[in-house]
């Protein structure tokens, strides 16, 4: 179904999307791994 929702779309909009989805997980990504940084800190800390 995605595929061919995708060929209706008019190229542009896609490859826009594309770019906001990597910009988004590339955030996600970059939240993520500063909790994991805090945690491991904390755990260290705890030993």
């Amino acid at each position: 179904h995605m595929v061919s929702l995708i060929m209706l779309v008019d190229d542009d909009i896609v490859n826009d999307t594309r770019k906001a989805f990597r910009t988004d997980l590339l955030i996600l990504i970059m939240i993520l791994r500063n909790h994991l940084d805090c945690d491991l800190n904390v755990a260290s800390k705890v030993k």
